[in-house]
């Protein structure tokens, strides 16, 4: 599996939970871009693919996360594999946030 792969795989993690963000909670001194890889590279040094994704949850104050088909396959395409997934989410946070606004249509 190539990196950009992974990376597109990572997208579809973060998206679910950077879509429930309450916008007005983040700091005013960094923007929410900032604020969100800072929380993804916290959060890629879980042991687990499926705690990557709660922890973020719970960094970025989101309840719940709504229900999704791919984060379920996600998870699971990367049960044998989720230290080196995880390595390339922590390597690439910043690339990750870019990707993921490109694939929701926020960049102009």
């Amino acid at each position: 599996m190539n990196e950009m792969e992974k990376i597109e795989d990572a997208c579809e993690l973060v998206s679910v939970v950077y879509e429930k963000i309450d916008k007005d909670n983040i700091s005013r001194n960094r923007d929410i871009d900032d604020e969100f890889v800072s929380k993804i590279g916290v959060a890629a040094y879980s042991g687990s693919t499926s705690g990557f994704i709660e922890r973020l949850r719970k960094r970025c104050g989101v309840r719940s996360i709504k229900d999704d088909k791919n984060v379920f396959e996600i998870i699971e395409k990367y049960e044998d594999n989720q230290t080196d997934f995880l390595r390339t989410i922590r390597n690439n946070k910043a690339l990750v946030v870019l990707k993921m606004k490109d694939n929701l249509g926020m960049l102009d």
